[in-house]
């Protein structure tokens, strides 16, 4: 009798065997992930097997949709294993405006190193669709209504804990409505379900959110307190340069042993340029970082991006031209906060539309400058490049080769030394036309070599340090008496405010109580984990350590 019991019992778990290795993997893959506590172990496996079963019955196409998942849960894992943690809400955002080309750069290191979970996870998921397609019709739709109910409820339960939490915590009430809600619940999905729903219920708000708020943008309101000055004498030309994933350590020109800027070093000798020093960005990725310079939101606001103009309105405003010219491709698959600036220019050009800028390489940034020059016009140009960013072997040429410095960071300097070429260009281009004009670079934030940017542990503090640096021909504005005014209490500049220092330079005057608003809003940095925080505190204490800041 025991034997036959034993039989039974082998082959009711033979049919089930590949089902039962899927659940072992994935309970060790989210617990290594992050979920620690049994319930959102259990709600996380739930979530995906209960697709997989929903799907079993599809012809074809359920496969397809296996892979799929595979593939998003094993570059999830791969990310976590290489960098030791997940992929920030941050991240998460730039996604969906990052072209395609820059995003498979990006992860073209977890690419490789994902194939071993992805063909392991697609071979479990396949086997289990075989499986669950051996169910009677009864027996399957019985189960997936139970999976469904047990899924749903686990879910809303722990969802009610979240939310009684962050009312005790004081950081949200039952009657908020709208996007603090929905703010609260995509962190909530998240932060508690790695691998899949989180992730996806974090973009599919990102897409929402856009949406919706781009209904209500604005482009004809100036903040109280910036007001147009009809007789400030302004240049004829603004240049403002915007670098990518570059660090001011890594500059010679600041300091840095290996001769990355050798021609910057060279201007700064003969004073013709102004370096300046203590700079940080507001945020840690391109997407966040130049809404935060390019329009009037702040780490603790972002509202204000679509309540007023952002920079190119506002130099078309003060009578320029404005152009804006990229190396890179602004917008992913849905039109972002980058995007919208860019197209609200009066001409804009990236790698797409245009044949100059389709090699992507910076250098080719000012031949597209020299061809929109309009000598004696007031214009504003906006230069975007891709800088430093990741992989960085293919941002730098054969001329920048004979640089070697170290073993960890020779592909990076190279991209260095590469920008100080593109730099150089743009500043004799000036020299030649010999106008009344600024040039003015920054990055939109630093790097961690070899890591990249937009991590949330560890010691990042790093990819929030760049430089600025300064060329003028015929002009008198005294830019590091301008860029003084917007420092904090502990000497520091936030980039962020070149949403003030950019419109002082077209001609615009801003008032003493903006000034000193801005300075408070110069201290906080927009964290990849979606938290703001004082950076002072963070340099002081680490993140782990430091007050966040609500938005």
């Amino acid at each position: 009798m025991s034997f036959l019991i034993n039989k039974k019992l082998w082959l009711k778990i033979n049919a089930i065997k590949w089902n039962l290795l899927t659940f072992i993997a994935l309970i060790f893959t989210i617990n290594y992930m992050g979920s620690k506590d049994t319930l959102s172990i259990i709600s996380n496996y739930l979530v995906i097997f209960l697709f997989i079963f929903t799907i079993a019955r599809l012809f074809i196409i359920n496969f397809i949709l296996a892979f799929i998942i595979s593939v998003l849960i094993s570059l999830e894992l791969t990310f976590f294993v290489v960098t030791g943690e997940r992929v920030s809400v941050t991240v998460l955002s730039a996604s969906i405006d990052t072209d395609l080309s820059i995003a498979s750069g990006t992860s073209q290191p977890f690419l490789i190193k994902s194939i071993p979970f992805l063909l392991a996870f697609s071979f479990l998921f396949i086997m289990s669709l075989v499986e669950i397609r051996k169910l009677n019709y009864k027996k399957y739709f019985t189960l997936l209504f139970c999976v469904a109910l047990i899924t749903i409820t686990s879910i809303y339960y722990k969802l009610e804990v979240y939310k009684a939490y962050l009312v005790e915590w004081g950081g949200y009430t039952e009657n908020d409505y709208g996007s603090k809600k929905l703010y609260f619940q995509k962190l909530f999905y998240h932060q508690y379900y790695p691998a899949l729903l989180g992730d996806a219920f974090y973009i599919g708000s990102e897409f929402y959110e856009l949406w919706q708020a781009k209904k209500l943008m604005n482009h004809e309101a100036l903040p109280e307190g910036v007001v147009f000055n009809k007789v400030k004498n302004s240049p004829l030309k603004v240049i403002i340069i915007i670098g990518e994933s570059s660090t001011n350590s890594h500059y010679s020109l600041y300091g840095y042993p290996y001769k990355t800027t050798p021609r910057l070093e060279q201007y700064y000798a003969n004073k013709e340029i102004i370096k300046l020093d203590n700079i940080i960005s507001g945020a840690a990725l391109t997407r966040d970082s130049l809404r935060f310079i390019l329009s009037y939101a702040v780490p603790l606001d972002n509202s204000r991006f679509f309540k007023y103009k952002n920079t190119m309105d506002m130099a078309r405003a003060a009578g320029y031209k404005t152009v804006w010219i990229s190396s890179t491709y602004e917008s992913g698959p849905y039109t972002g906060y980058v995007a919208s600036i860019e197209q609200s220019s009066d001409r804009y050009f990236n790698n797409r539309n245009n044949d100059i800028l389709k090699d992507k390489d910076d250098l080719s940034i000012p031949k597209v400058l020299a061809n929109e020059y309009k000598k004696g016009e007031k214009q504003f140009f906006i230069l975007h490049m891709l800088g430093s960013h990741i992989p960085y072997s293919i941002r730098s040429d054969e001329k920048d080769k004979h640089l070697v410095t170290t073993k960890e960071a020779t592909d990076y300097d190279r991209s260095i030394h590469h920008t100080d070429r593109m730099l150089d260009k743009v500043i004799k281009l000036v020299k030649e036309q010999n106008e009344n004009t600024i040039v003015y670079y920054f990055p939109d934030h630093g790097d961690l070599v070899n890591r990249g940017h937009g991590l949330v542990f560890g010691d990042v503090i790093e990819q929030y340090n760049i430089p600025i640096i300064i060329f003028q021909n015929k002009n008198k504005l005294d830019m590091e008496k301008l860029i003084d005014k917007y420092r904090t209490k502990e000497g520091l500049f936030n980039t962020i405010n070149n949403h003030y220092v950019i419109p002082e330079i077209l001609g615009f005057d801003i008032s003493s109580e903006v000034v000193k608003e801005a300075k408070e809003d110069g201290q906080y940095i927009y964290h990849p984990n979606g938290e703001v925080y004082k950076y002072i505190e963070v340099l002081e204490n680490g993140f782990n350590k430091s007050r966040t800041y609500s938005q």
